[in-house]
């Protein structure tokens, strides 16, 4: 359970500043040129997977580390029961609000104002989000159905 629930909470922090990455790698909100990310990510066009990542790593290690603490602490307090398939994708997308809102928080105290391709991957996240908890969920599902069948003969 926890290694399953370490893995969401990975992949959806990260998620925010890859796709932000992203979003600015392939000029898609027509920012990139712009004079405050020329000076924030000079060479944004040239960025590569790994390093993606490794900047999405670096700059969100501390807020991960509480993320998955408060949410490991909040697995253990509440043992919820989810039937349907549609309520672990509300559930991802609902636990990845305090992290949204974090980022939110810090984006106004920031020296550059990332507007539109942040406030896009912020809100593509919560995306991820949910389909990382489905893709959890399915997995913890398997594994329990698979312990739980019988070997009648």
């Amino acid at each position: 359970m926890k290694r399953r629930l370490v893995f969401y909470v990975v992949v959806k922090d990260l998620s925010i500043w890859v796709l932000y990455f992203i979003i600015l790698k392939y000029n898609l909100t027509n920012q990139a040129g712009s004079e405050d990310m020329l000076n924030f990510l000079p060479e944004n066009s040239y960025i590569i997977a790994f390093s993606m990542i490794t900047a999405a790593l670096y700059t969100t290690w501390l807020p991960l580390v509480i993320d998955i603490f408060l949410l490991i602490t909040l697995a253990k307090v509440f043992e919820i029961r989810i039937e349907k398939r549609i309520w672990f994708f509300v559930a991802g997308a609902a636990l990845h609000l305090p992290i949204a809102a974090f980022w939110k928080v810090t984006e106004v105290q920031s020296r550059v104002t990332m507007d539109a391709a942040f406030n896009a991957s912020i809100l593509l996240s919560f995306l991820i989000a949910g389909l990382a908890m489905l893709v959890v969920q399915s997995k913890q599902q398997r594994a329990t159905d698979w312990h739980n069948r019988s070997f009648d003969v």
